[in-house]
């Protein structure tokens, strides 16, 4: 590739050991350029025979990486990508012509998706292999980091307010876009009736004149009054064209409306309870009032900008509103693979599934895997062992959950023989209860036993006797405490700590902190990016500058080369 003043000017800006030069050199590209020729369903990417030429997708992943790499907006990196020669260099674009516009990233992203780049992931990670690095045999380690949400958490009065404004928006875009399938008419009086309500709703508000419960009241009862008179313009052109059905203003319609009712769901609570103040009047009557109040803690929708954002924790006095960043990482320090679900998911479930996405990016199951206390659970430790991986996850010393000052699990041998527990004062018991939905054996000492017992006051302070309860899978948990005791799992623990730093160099330097988009499946696309950046960055420290103890420097967005 040749710029208007020859190849000279790349060989004088560009220091041979810049990033994005080696990263030219290094990576079969070709075999990423075919990966991208098609969508997310594996169809062929139609091209327009009209206007300017169609772009080269690669050179589009390769705007997209860079807008990782130095994170900025899909304006900002097509305006460096005019102007920075190592850029220009890494893209393939001679500096006469142009670069794609912004409009073209966005449209791409939109048509590749999530499933193609986690494609494409898979490819650049079998390349790394290629180079003999990235092997999973041995072990790996996984981690969950959280991710904030680009979005506000409202109260559920405004969150229902909101959507409820922006649906009756996407009423008016569909009447506009098919005034000749619906009756236009009827649906901006319906639209200009709920802005007229509002802005006497408002009024309301400001001057005080209604209390929260009432607020909140005539607002949802204003919601599904509407709801119902769309409802019967909706049904009139039913079963809807196929025209309409395939539009993109439909699809809003649709979209929005499904988010007010799983809002509605989740955070109003109708009852049909006899008014008290016309209660003498209607009694003969014997009719009801709908009853509308606000539901407690079974929020799950936080924000309508972005539906799929969940509120979770990143310790127990620490929420957060966003996503989980899932991920894995192997001894040499190459991510085999990421997902990203939202935040209330809990950390246990995720152990199978991270096993199950290293075996499928690299082909191989790992032997163990290292992983921190969040993921410390019987039912783990059963599924991983079944798999054939040995988890090296610490175990928590038992406590009295009661009363921390006495005696806990710990202090109770188990003795599988004869299926007895022995307690610190050397009685033993042979009673046992099994309970087979948590695979527990509960153990029972006598009242007799426990009321003679000297150290009755440090164990129980039941009138009944004390219980104590075992896990079925002693036998397994076993295994996995000598685990720990060796020289294998010190060395898993070690590349936890390594995966942890990955982590924080992934938020401080790529955007990985907080997504820049709304929606799961963006956030996904965007996450997987930043882990394809920091696999390539690793692959060309490891291959260049293996004696460095830190990757090269990034240049800062914003400088010139």
């Amino acid at each position: 590739m040749s710029t208007f003043y020859g190849t000279s000017l790349y060989d004088i800006v560009i220091p041979e050991d810049d990033f994005l030069r080696l990263l030219v050199i290094t990576i079969d590209w070709q075999s990423i350029r075919k990966e991208l020729m098609t969508d997310a369903e594996g169809q062929p990417i139609v091209y327009s025979h009209t206007g300017r030429p169609a772009w080269d997708p690669l050179v589009i992943f390769k705007m997209l990486f860079l807008q990782r790499y130095q994170p900025a907006s899909d304006a900002n990196v097509e305006k460096r990508a005019k102007t920075d020669l190592a850029y220009r260099f890494f893209l393939g674009v001679p500096i006469p012509q142009p670069v794609p516009d912004e409009s073209t990233l966005s449209i791409y992203r939109t048509k590749w998706g999530d499933k193609k780049i986690d494609q494409v992931y898979k490819t650049i990670f079998k390349q790394i292999q290629g180079f003999g690095f990235a092997g999973v045999r041995k072990g790996v380690v996984g981690d969950i980091t959280h991710q904030h949400a680009r979005i506000h958490k409202p109260s559920a009065r405004v969150l229902i307010g909101n959507c409820f404004e922006q649906w009756i928006q996407e009423v008016r875009a569909l009447g506009k876009r098919f005034p000749h399938v619906f009756d236009l008419e009827r649906l901006r009086l319906i639209c200009f009736a709920v802005d007229a309500w509002f802005i006497l709703y408002q009024e309301q508000i400001r001057t005080k004149q209604l209390s929260r419960k009432e607020r909140f009241a005539l607002l949802v009862q204003k919601v599904l009054e509407v709801q119902q008179e769309l409802a019967l313009v909706i049904s009139i052109v039913e079963p809807i064209p196929g025209e309409v059905a395939s539009s993109k203003e439909w699809r809003a319609y649709r979209k929005r409306k499904h988010t007010l009712v799983q809002i509605l769901d989740e955070n109003v609570n109708i009852s049909e309870e006899e008014d008290e103040k016309q209660k003498d009047k209607k009694e003969k009557q014997n009719e009801k009032n709908m009853q509308i109040n606000q539901k407690k803690g079974q929020r799950k929708i936080i924000s309508h900008v972005d539906p799929e954002a969940r509120s979770g924790y990143k310790t127990k006095t620490k929420p957060f509103t966003g996503y989980k960043v899932v991920t894995s990482m192997t001894p040499d320090g190459f991510h085999p693979n990421v997902e990203t679900v939202p935040g209330n998911v809990s950390d246990t479930t995720q152990a199978v599934p991270l096993v199950e996405k290293v075996k499928e990016k690299a082909d191989e199951m790992p032997e163990s895997i290292g992983l921190d206390l969040g993921f410390n659970s019987v039912k783990n430790r059963k599924d991983l062992h079944e798999l054939g991986v040995q988890p090296g996850i610490e175990l928590e010393r038992p406590i009295n959950p009661r009363n921390p000052k006495m005696f806990s699990t710990s202090d109770f041998q188990l003795d599988f023989g004869p299926l007895s527990v022995t307690c610190p004062a050397d009685q033993t018991t042979t009673k046992v209860t099994p309970v087979e939905k948590t695979e527990k054996l509960v153990f029972r000492f006598s009242k007799d036993i426990c009321d003679r017992c000297p150290l009755k006051a440090k164990c129980t302070s039941s009138k009944t006797g004390r219980t104590v309860q075992f896990s079925q899978l002693i036998p397994l948990l076993e295994i996995d405490r000598q685990f720990l005791e060796t020289d294998q799992y010190d060395w898993l623990r070690r590349t936890r700590w390594r995966l942890e730093g990955n982590l924080g160099h992934g938020k401080t330097s790529h955007s990985l902190a907080q997504t820049p988009y709304h929606g799961l499946e963006k956030t996904s696309f965007h996450n997987r990016m930043v882990f394809i950046v920091l696999n390539l960055k690793r692959l060309i420290k490891l291959l260049y500058f293996p004696d460095l103890k830190m990757p090269p420097p990034v240049r800062r967005s914003g400088a010139s080369a």
